[in-house]
């Protein structure tokens, strides 16, 4: 565990907990895919289909962990084995340590998933805004917004900041710069059958994404 993080320990603290209480008196090595399944029932059982997600995507990335520290052999992952737990609610607010667990597994993802993680949580705004943001609509320190849903403008301020992540608005747009040419704040990086490089990302694209990263 030397590897992860102290911040991303916290965040993924409650999983391991559970994990630990169930299993902590077997060695990783001997904890099977029946036994996650069980933890991953009891989440089920109490209505908690956001949790039961997110203790299977945890728990996996453990065993990823395990195997690349020699602990278990290659490939072993019953976390992976088990089936992915549906949410019943297809729209659920996540709170946000479920969000910091979420957007620590999209490391290594495409950047485009963080980003638009990051201007959702600080900016509150809808998807489809969030993927037709433009660097353009950036002046006198604010990001102006035209709502699509309601046609509704607003002027954000760059220094609306995120208590929760300790991050401002004007923090996520610079995350947001690179070497790309693009007018879209959330952008492709590579050409793809649907998209050049610097063209916008689609609210599809994203959602799918996020698909990704959840499991979901």
């Amino acid at each position: 565990c030397g590897e992860i993080k102290i911040t991303t320990h916290r965040q993924k603290g409650a999983p391991l907990k559970a994990f630990l209480e169930h299993y902590g008196m077997k060695t990783v090595d001997t904890v099977s895919v029946r036994d996650i399944a069980d933890l991953l029932d009891e989440y089920r059982q109490r209505e908690q289909h956001r949790m039961a997600q997110i203790v299977r995507m945890v728990l996996i990335d453990v065993y990823k962990e395990a195997q690349h520290a020699g602990e278990v052999p290659p490939g072993y992952n019953p976390a992976q084995a088990t089936k992915q737990p549906r949410n019943k609610v297809q729209r659920e607010r996540l709170n946000i340590e479920e969000w910091k667990i979420i957007f620590d597994t999209g490391q290594g993802m495409p950047r485009y998933i963080q980003n638009s993680m990051l201007l959702a949580l600080v900016t509150g705004q809808r998807l489809g805004d969030i993927s037709q943001m433009k660097f353009s609509d950036i002046w006198d320190g604010y990001l102006h917004v035209e709502q699509s849903k309601t046609g509704t403008k607003l002027a954000i301020p760059l220094s609306l900041k995120c208590e929760a992540i300790d991050t401002t608005l004007e923090q996520v747009i610079a995350r947001c710069r690179d070497k790309i040419l693009s007018p879209y704040i959330i952008h492709h990086h590579h050409t793809t059958s649907q998209a050049k490089r610097g063209d916008a990302i689609t609210g599809n694209t994203i959602t799918s994404g996020f698909v990704i990263v959840t499991g979901k």
